[in-house]
């Protein structure tokens, strides 16, 4: 029994909830793919994917012994990739982030990374849901602001710098915004159930300010069509509102003041012993890019994990 190739299947079927799925990726027929897995887990002892007329999905002991399959694949890649420093790169990477932040700044990323390796693929999930690196197969996650699970590696790479942006129509038809306390009672476009901001000033004092709720949602790119129209103050982050206060569309309010607290913009890994050069090469690129493009805000990355 090739033990690898198993796992591999083991991985596939993980990330695909498919038998059929999992055969057309490895190229071998639905039928030999479960007889693979029965043979498997016969030597194992165990069941590792419960088989639903939905597809098949991970018991607890699947779950338990994932990221040993991972590591073990890792390592038996490892040993039979030829000297790095002759190597080109190869190979599938797959990464996930959010939507938005995706389109704006990781796309042009990929976008430059693929013309430079011409034999690289990259599979990029952009969803505002939280994956599961090891489930789904994500080789690197970018993240904003969300805790990672401990048995991640995270990076920071840099701090998300949220600030107070208008329409000049807006500012025009109200009051001047002097100071913090002038955003009591003004038009705010709020995101989620929030009530009230916290804000940090230049001199690094903090102001707490409750805006009239005038709209409430979820869904960021509504508070920004919203406030393009002129409706309320919104809190975006830098990076998104950028060409639009640069182009005159949106103004800063109260310049310099930011949320108080950063959303940090971090890249998680999967626990493994031994990283691909491939993802490795790729993050340290996607760092460098990003961290230049967010206004060179950030301090040195942290590294947990």
């Amino acid at each position: 029994m090739d033990l690898v190739t198993d796992l591999r299947l083991v991985l596939a079927l993980a990330r695909l909830g498919s038998l059929a799925a999992a055969a057309r990726e490895t190229g071998v027929g639905t039928s030999s793919v479960a007889r693979r897995l029965d043979v498997l887990e016969h030597r194992l002892g165990e069941r590792l994917f419960n088989r639903t007329p939905r597809g098949v999905f991970l018991t607890q002991a699947g779950e338990a012994r994932l990221v040993a399959a991972r590591q073990i694949v890792d390592a038996a890649d490892e040993f039979t990739r030829v000297d790095a420093r002759e190597a080109t790169l190869s190979g599938l990477l797959r990464l996930s982030c959010p939507a938005r932040f995706g389109e704006r700044c990781v796309a042009p990323v990929v976008a430059a990374f693929l013309a430079t390796h011409p034999d690289v693929r990259i599979e990029l999930d952009l969803t505002d849901e939280i994956r599961d690196l090891d489930r789904d197969g994500i080789d690197v996650a970018v993240r904003i602001g969300e805790s990672a699970p401990e048995h991640n590696v995270v990076r920071r790479i840099a701090p998300n710098r949220r600030i107070l942006v208008a329409a000049p129509e807006w500012i025009d038809a109200h009051p001047p915004i002097v100071s913090p306390q002038d955003l009591d009672g003004a038009d705010g476009l709020m995101l989620g159930s929030k009530t009230e901001w916290r804000l940090r000033v230049p001199d690094g004092t903090s102001a707490v300010v409750r805006p009239r709720r005038r709209f409430g949602g979820r869904g960021g790119d509504v508070i920004l069509t919203l406030c393009l129209a002129g409706l309320g103050v919104a809190l975006k982050s830098k990076w998104e509102v950028r060409e639009l206060v640069g182009r005159g569309a949106l103004d800063e309010v109260l310049p310099g003041v930011v949320q108080d607290v950063s959303a940090d913009i971090m890249t998680l890994m999967p626990s493994r012993r031994h990283v691909p050069r491939l993802v490795r090469v790729f993050v340290a690129e996607l760092e460098r890019d990003l961290r230049a493009r967010l206004d060179g805000d950030a301090g040195p990355a942290s590294v947990r994990g």
